[in-house]
Protein backbone atom coordinates (compact mmCIF):
# COMPACT_ATOMS: atom_id res chain seq x y z
CA UNK A 1 0.00 0.00 0.00
CA UNK A 2 2.66 2.46 0.68
CA UNK A 3 4.63 1.49 -2.30
CA UNK A 4 1.70 2.40 -4.29
CA UNK A 5 1.20 6.03 -2.56
CA UNK A 6 4.81 6.58 -2.83
CA UNK A 7 4.60 5.73 -6.90
CA UNK A 8 1.08 8.11 -7.09
CA UNK A 9 2.86 10.71 -5.34
CA UNK A 10 5.91 10.36 -8.01
CA UNK A 11 4.14 9.92 -10.96
CA UNK A 12 2.55 13.54 -9.66
CA UNK A 13 5.50 15.43 -9.08
CA UNK A 14 6.91 14.07 -12.55
CA UNK A 15 3.74 15.46 -14.56
CA UNK A 16 3.59 18.95 -12.48
CA UNK A 17 7.59 19.03 -13.55
CA UNK A 18 6.21 18.61 -16.90
CA UNK A 19 3.35 20.99 -16.69
CA UNK A 20 5.65 23.35 -15.67
CA UNK A 21 8.43 23.06 -18.00
CA UNK A 22 5.84 23.24 -20.96
CA UNK A 23 4.60 26.00 -19.06
CA UNK A 24 7.56 27.92 -19.05
CA UNK A 25 7.79 27.33 -22.62
CA UNK A 26 4.70 28.40 -23.83
CA UNK A 27 5.17 31.36 -21.61
CA UNK A 28 8.83 31.99 -23.13
CA UNK A 29 7.02 32.26 -26.36
CA UNK A 30 4.05 34.44 -25.88
CA UNK A 31 6.00 37.07 -23.91
CA UNK A 32 7.60 39.91 -25.58
CA UNK A 33 11.33 40.60 -26.20
CA UNK A 34 12.51 42.82 -23.47
CA UNK A 35 13.70 46.35 -24.99
CA UNK A 36 17.37 46.69 -24.11
CA UNK A 37 18.87 49.48 -22.51
CA UNK A 38 20.73 52.18 -25.02
CA UNK A 39 24.01 51.45 -25.28
CA UNK A 40 26.39 53.88 -23.22
CA UNK A 41 26.79 57.23 -25.40
CA UNK A 42 24.80 56.35 -28.52
CA UNK A 43 22.65 59.46 -27.98
CA UNK A 44 25.43 61.82 -26.99
CA UNK A 45 25.66 64.56 -29.46
CA UNK A 46 29.31 66.15 -29.98
CA UNK A 47 30.61 69.63 -29.75
CA UNK A 48 28.28 71.11 -32.39
CA UNK A 49 25.26 69.08 -31.04
CA UNK A 50 25.20 66.44 -33.98
CA UNK A 51 23.86 63.54 -32.65
CA UNK A 52 25.78 60.09 -33.43
CA UNK A 53 22.52 59.28 -36.22
CA UNK A 54 22.99 63.21 -36.94
CA UNK A 55 26.84 62.52 -37.79
CA UNK A 56 26.44 58.88 -39.29
CA UNK A 57 23.87 60.16 -41.93
CA UNK A 58 25.62 63.42 -42.77
CA UNK A 59 28.75 61.13 -42.89
CA UNK A 60 26.98 58.79 -45.38
CA UNK A 61 28.12 55.58 -43.31
CA UNK A 62 25.03 52.83 -43.53
CA UNK A 63 26.82 50.52 -41.18
CA UNK A 64 27.37 52.58 -38.45
CA UNK A 65 24.08 54.30 -38.66
CA UNK A 66 22.46 50.79 -38.44
CA UNK A 67 24.73 49.96 -35.61
CA UNK A 68 23.83 52.72 -33.82
CA UNK A 69 19.83 51.68 -34.12
CA UNK A 70 20.92 47.91 -32.83
CA UNK A 71 22.11 49.51 -30.12
CA UNK A 72 18.91 51.94 -29.07
CA UNK A 73 20.15 55.45 -30.76
CA UNK A 74 16.52 57.30 -30.57
CA UNK A 75 15.73 58.74 -33.54
CA UNK A 76 13.47 62.02 -31.78
CA UNK A 77 16.66 62.98 -30.15
CA UNK A 78 16.85 66.50 -30.83
CA UNK A 79 20.51 67.49 -31.58
CA UNK A 80 22.14 69.41 -34.48
CA UNK A 81 20.60 72.88 -35.26
CA UNK A 82 17.40 71.75 -32.66
CA UNK A 83 16.25 68.71 -35.42
CA UNK A 84 16.32 65.23 -35.02
CA UNK A 85 18.18 62.36 -36.75
CA UNK A 86 14.31 62.33 -38.38
CA UNK A 87 14.26 65.65 -40.04
CA UNK A 88 17.79 65.51 -41.47
CA UNK A 89 16.48 61.62 -42.93
CA UNK A 90 13.61 63.58 -44.10
CA UNK A 91 15.61 66.35 -46.15
CA UNK A 92 18.43 63.05 -47.35
CA UNK A 93 18.57 62.05 -50.68
CA UNK A 94 18.30 58.57 -49.48
CA UNK A 95 15.07 57.15 -48.21
CA UNK A 96 17.30 54.17 -46.82
CA UNK A 97 17.86 56.70 -43.71
CA UNK A 98 14.29 57.05 -42.98
CA UNK A 99 12.87 54.16 -42.99
CA UNK A 100 15.27 52.37 -40.52
CA UNK A 101 14.30 55.78 -38.65
CA UNK A 102 10.76 54.56 -38.67
CA UNK A 103 11.20 51.08 -38.25
CA UNK A 104 13.07 52.06 -34.87
CA UNK A 105 10.63 54.05 -33.55
CA UNK A 106 11.24 57.21 -35.12
CA UNK A 107 8.01 59.31 -34.89
CA UNK A 108 6.96 60.92 -38.27
CA UNK A 109 5.57 64.30 -36.41
CA UNK A 110 8.47 64.93 -34.35
CA UNK A 111 8.54 68.75 -33.60
CA UNK A 112 11.97 70.36 -34.15
CA UNK A 113 12.58 73.06 -31.41
CA UNK A 114 13.24 76.17 -34.00
CA UNK A 115 9.42 76.61 -35.57
CA UNK A 116 8.27 73.12 -34.65
CA UNK A 117 8.27 71.74 -37.78
CA UNK A 118 7.76 67.99 -38.04
CA UNK A 119 9.99 66.21 -40.38
CA UNK A 120 7.33 66.61 -43.40
CA UNK A 121 8.35 70.71 -43.58
CA UNK A 122 11.94 69.57 -44.18
CA UNK A 123 10.75 67.16 -46.85
CA UNK A 124 9.05 69.72 -48.38
CA UNK A 125 11.70 72.27 -48.52
CA UNK A 126 14.82 69.80 -50.16
CA UNK A 127 12.57 68.71 -52.76
CA UNK A 128 11.78 64.90 -51.00
CA UNK A 129 8.28 63.30 -52.45
CA UNK A 130 9.30 60.09 -51.58
CA UNK A 131 10.42 61.01 -48.43
CA UNK A 132 7.21 62.82 -48.04
CA UNK A 133 5.31 59.92 -49.34
CA UNK A 134 6.69 57.69 -47.13
CA UNK A 135 6.02 59.88 -43.66
CA UNK A 136 2.28 60.32 -44.91
CA UNK A 137 1.85 56.50 -45.68
CA UNK A 138 3.61 55.86 -41.37
CA UNK A 139 1.44 58.63 -39.71
CA UNK A 140 3.00 61.67 -40.69
CA UNK A 141 0.00 64.57 -40.13
CA UNK A 142 -0.71 66.56 -43.04
CA UNK A 143 -2.58 68.84 -40.80
CA UNK A 144 0.55 69.44 -38.37
CA UNK A 145 0.70 73.29 -37.78
CA UNK A 146 4.07 74.67 -36.59
CA UNK A 147 4.88 77.74 -34.15
CA UNK A 148 3.56 80.43 -37.25
CA UNK A 149 -0.02 78.00 -37.64
CA UNK A 150 1.49 76.70 -40.96
CA UNK A 151 0.57 73.57 -42.38
CA UNK A 152 1.90 71.63 -45.16
CA UNK A 153 0.02 72.73 -47.73
CA UNK A 154 0.57 76.30 -46.91
CA UNK A 155 4.18 75.81 -46.77
CA UNK A 156 4.19 73.75 -50.06
CA UNK A 157 2.44 76.84 -51.56
CA UNK A 158 4.87 79.14 -50.45
CA UNK A 159 7.81 77.57 -51.75
CA UNK A 160 6.31 76.87 -55.14
CA UNK A 161 6.17 73.39 -54.90
CA UNK A 162 2.73 72.94 -57.30
CA UNK A 163 3.39 68.75 -57.39
CA UNK A 164 3.41 68.91 -53.44
CA UNK A 165 0.17 71.16 -52.77
CA UNK A 166 -1.81 68.74 -55.76
CA UNK A 167 -0.79 65.81 -53.76
CA UNK A 168 -1.31 67.08 -50.36
CA UNK A 169 -4.90 68.28 -51.35
CA UNK A 170 -5.45 64.56 -52.95
CA UNK A 171 -4.83 63.09 -49.68
CA UNK A 172 -6.99 65.08 -47.75
CA UNK A 173 -5.97 68.64 -46.56
CA UNK A 174 -7.90 70.67 -45.70
CA UNK A 175 -7.59 73.89 -48.24
CA UNK A 176 -9.45 76.10 -46.47
CA UNK A 177 -6.84 75.80 -43.47
CA UNK A 178 -5.43 79.12 -42.06
CA UNK A 179 -1.96 80.51 -40.71
CA UNK A 180 -1.74 82.74 -37.50
CA UNK A 181 -2.23 85.01 -40.08
CA UNK A 182 -5.46 83.75 -41.43
CA UNK A 183 -4.05 83.15 -45.29
CA UNK A 184 -4.50 79.70 -46.75
CA UNK A 185 -2.77 77.95 -49.51
CA UNK A 186 -4.24 79.96 -52.18
CA UNK A 187 -2.40 83.50 -51.08
CA UNK A 188 0.98 81.96 -52.01
CA UNK A 189 -0.41 79.41 -54.58
CA UNK A 190 -1.65 82.09 -57.41
CA UNK A 191 0.55 84.95 -56.17
CA UNK A 192 3.01 83.94 -59.34
CA UNK A 193 2.66 84.82 -63.30
CA UNK A 194 1.03 81.72 -64.86
CA UNK A 195 3.03 82.64 -68.49
CA UNK A 196 6.27 81.30 -66.10
CA UNK A 197 5.16 78.19 -65.79
CA UNK A 198 5.06 74.60 -67.95
CA UNK A 199 2.66 72.81 -69.23
CA UNK A 200 3.04 70.08 -66.62
CA UNK A 201 2.76 72.63 -63.85
CA UNK A 202 -0.08 74.45 -65.56
CA UNK A 203 -2.04 70.81 -65.49
CA UNK A 204 -1.32 70.48 -61.95
CA UNK A 205 -2.95 74.20 -61.46
CA UNK A 206 -5.98 73.57 -63.14
CA UNK A 207 -6.54 70.96 -61.02
CA UNK A 208 -6.07 72.20 -57.96
CA UNK A 209 -8.58 74.88 -59.14
CA UNK A 210 -10.73 71.54 -59.84
CA UNK A 211 -10.44 70.16 -56.68
CA UNK A 212 -11.17 73.26 -55.04
CA UNK A 213 -14.57 73.90 -56.97
CA UNK A 214 -15.81 70.42 -56.24
CA UNK A 215 -15.10 71.17 -52.84
CA UNK A 216 -17.35 74.82 -52.66
CA UNK A 217 -14.14 76.56 -51.60
CA UNK A 218 -13.48 80.16 -53.08
CA UNK A 219 -11.31 81.04 -55.48
CA UNK A 220 -8.24 83.51 -54.62
CA UNK A 221 -9.77 85.93 -57.71
CA UNK A 222 -5.99 85.64 -59.18
CA UNK A 223 -6.64 82.00 -59.81
CA UNK A 224 -9.14 82.37 -62.96
CA UNK A 225 -5.15 83.56 -64.57
CA UNK A 226 -4.51 79.69 -63.95
CA UNK A 227 -7.16 78.07 -66.02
Amino acid sequence: MLKKIAIGIAVVLLLGGIGVMVGDRNDSRSAKPRQAAPAEGVNTPDADGKTPLQQAILAGEHSKFLALLRDGADPNAIGWHGNAAMHLAAAHDESFYLEKLMAHGGDPNVAARRLKRSPIFLALDSRRPKNRDLLIAHGANIEYADSSGKRPLKHAADINDAESVLYLLEQGADPAATDDLGSTFQSSFFRGNPELLNWETRRRYRKVIAILESKGVPLDPRAERFR
